[in-house]
């Protein structure tokens, strides 16, 4: 039951994290720029990857998730705004769609990337998931 629990809570966090970078994320824009916001998106999710990697212990792994999770929650609208800002109207639309079907087919290759790797290693919570974090970061 513990085992659960923890796992929750760690999950739990990143979408937490999530919630609180996509609110932050209108106001980072208008105060840095678009531009510099997008670049710099992917800070909190290099330090809290790199965090959740390096740690021993489950309170490193969490912080690291919150830190994960706002990365992910400033990205999509940034690239959103930044798309409209620098494409053409005629194909905003079809560029727009692009980011949402970029992400999907990034998720959905981690996940199938799990599906082998989940016999080869014991750890399976540990290993794969740093493995989706990684691939899903292809994508963006």
């Amino acid at each position: 039951m513990e085992v659960f629990l923890t796992s929750c809570l760690v999950v739990s966090l990143c979408l937490g994290g999530a919630l609180i970078g996509c609110v932050l994320s209108v106001w980072i824009a208008n105060g840095v720029g678009r531009c510099r916001t997008f670049q710099l998106c992917a800070l909190p999710m290099i330090i809290g990857a790199s965090m959740s990697a390096a740690t021993n212990n489950l309170f490193g792994i969490l912080v690291g998730r919150l830190f994960v999770g706002a990365g992910l929650g400033l990205n999509p609208p940034i690239a959103s705004l930044y798309v409209t800002k620098v494409s053409p109207s005629f194909l905003r639309g079809i560029y727009e769609t692009f980011i949402e079907i970029a992400s999907f087919l990034g998720l959905m290759g981690a996940l199938f990337v799990g599906i082998p790797l989940k016999e080869t290693f014991e750890c399976y919570g540990v290993s794969v998931r740093r493995v989706h974090i990684g691939l899903y970061k292809v994508d963006v």
